[in-house]
Parts: structure tokens; sequence; C-alpha cells
């Protein structure tokens, strides 16, 4: 739906919008320079691909970079400045939120966080330790947003609409997250992908931001099975050769808290991705939850795993 509202705004604006498929820009990033663009949207996955890419970025006539999908790491934002001088715009939202909810000043981009709250659009942090109760600036919860771009509700589910959206109007995202004193928006995960480890929550996103600073991780996700909260925390990677668990569960030691770290590192030639390349968290789930439970540890973390 963004590329959709993307695409209409920029025609009713009498601009000009080049459409590719995520695989043509991967496998043809120079259609970047062909059509002399000056506004791209993508996926962080997308933006990844570019950077391993031998586009000449000084060659380029763009001057904003927009972002959603997922989340933008650090580690990305870093090396994406340091080759184009520039940030990545980061916006948050929602297929029902038709679908923004916070988008990044091109000049205060704040790195971690998805931007600030669109005009008109009001939200509310639930705390999540005391039900009803609205969190403090900084405290993670999840969000709440009532605005003029909220979905009036599901075509024929009455039911899931009446869970979704409260009687005043309020949708309940789903999403854990924080606000800052200033508005900014930062996005932790989604409530049903978060870990509880001895019963404290622990964000699968500062697990796999951990792990691709690390310069041979190439991507990972951190997943536990939701049937069974009593099974490990297991990290799937793909990465550059040479790359071992050992090397990685030090660099993860440096960088994580140990209550954060992985029980199971597990290589793998390649994740399940969408077509704008998000990350299919509920399909990988399902591949790797016998291969990865029936399998001693030293077993699965000596070996590469494909999909089934």
């Amino acid at each position: 739906i963004l590329g959709l509202g993307s695409v209409l705004m920029l025609l009713a604006s009498q601009g000009h919008a080049v459409l590719s498929s995520t695989q043509d820009l991967i496998e043809q990033p120079k259609i970047l320079q062909r059509h002399r663009v000056d506004l791209l949207f993508g996926a962080p996955f997308i933006y990844e691909h570019l950077l391993r890419s031998d586009l000449d970025f000084n060659a380029l006539n763009i001057g904003v970079y927009l972002c959603g999908g997922s989340p933008v790491s650090r580690h990305l934002q870093a090396a994406w400045h340091a080759r184009t001088g520039l940030y990545i715009c980061e916006g948050y939202g929602m297929s029902e939120t038709s679908p923004l909810i916070a988008l990044s000043p091109p000049d205060r981009i704040r790195m971690g966080s998805a931007g600030v709250i669109l005009p008109e659009t009001e939200v509310r942090i639930a705390s999540l330790q005391s039900a009803g109760q609205a969190a403090s600036f900084n405290q993670a919860g999840e969000l709440w947003v009532r605005g003029p771009q909220v979905m009036r509700g599901y075509w024929q589910h009455t039911g899931a609409t009446l869970q979704m959206i409260t009687p005043d109007g309020w949708l309940k995202t789903g999403d854990i997250v924080s606000l800052s004193e200033d508005g900014y928006l930062t996005v932790l995960e989604r409530q049903k992908d978060v870990f509880w480890v001895q019963n404290q929550i622990v964000f699968p996103q500062e697990i796999e931001q951990a792990a691709t600073s690390h310069e041979d991780v190439i991507d990972c996700v951190a997943i536990q099975d939701q049937q069974d909260l009593a099974k490990p925390v297991q990290l799937f990677v793909v990465a550059k050769a040479g790359l071992t668990c050992e090397k990685l569960q030090q660099h993860l030691n440096e960088h994580l808290k140990n209550i954060q770290l992985p029980d199971k590192i597990v290589f793998v030639d390649h994740l399940p991705r969408g077509m704008m390349g998000k990350l299919m968290r509920r399909l990988l789930r399902e591949r790797f939850r016998d291969a990865a439970s029936n399998k001693p540890p030293e077993a699965v973390d000596s070996e590469r795993i494909k999909p089934r």
C-alpha cells in the first residue's frame, strides 16, 4: 500500500515514477543512474544489496532515500552514510493505517528511530505491565493509533475489526514501541515476535543487529517457537565463508547481555523473504522447527541447513 500511495501521489503532483521489481533492482542497480532517479523507496534488504553492488553512488542524482517494511539497523545506516553521505529516512506504518504513522524528517534523522508522528495522528503507548495504563516516555509498550489514515475495519470481518479497533477509534497495532520526550518513535518488535527468557522480554531485533554488525554476517534472524516458549532461541545466519559459530559467539558475547544470547547458531544458505525483501518469520519457523529441534547443538552448529 505504501508503493501504491506513493505512485498515486507522484502522478497527482505531475511527477514521474520508475517501477522495478526487487530482483531487477538488485540485479541491475544501474537503473537508478539511467533514469536519473532523485528519490528511492526500498526495504532494508534492498539497501543492503545495493551496498554490495558495483553501483557508482557518486553518479546518482538521489537526494532522499526512504525505507519501510522493517527497521533499519544502525550498522546499515552507518554503512550507507559512509558510501553516500546521506542517511536513510525510515518510516513506520501498517496496511491498516494506509500506511504511515511516523516518518523520519530528512534533515533530522535519528538513528534507530522510525521518525516522528505524522500530523493529525494521535498515539497512545499502552503499558505491557499494567493493563489499561499508559507507558511513560522511553518505556516499552504497545502502540495504539488514531487518525484520519486509520482504516474503518476489515472487509466482512466484524469480529477481527472489533479485536483490532476500540469503540472510540483506537487501532491496536500489536507493535511494541517506545516514544521519546521530543516525539521520536522507536519500533522495538512485533508483540507476537518477542522472546520470553527467564520471565523477561528479549527483542530479536537487538540480537540480529548485534549479529549483523559482524563483517562476515550477510543476513540473519533470531526466532523462538511460539508454540513452546521453553524452547531455546535460535539464530539463523547467512554468512561469508570462513565464519564459525565460535567466532560469531565471541562477537555476540561482546555486544549482548547474557539473557540476550541465542542458545543455538545455525548457518543457512538463505532466509525466506517476501517480494519486498521482508523476512517471513512464520515461514522460517515452520521450515526449520523440525530440522533444528531434532539435532543436538554440536551437530546443528557445524553444518549448513538449506530450507526445505
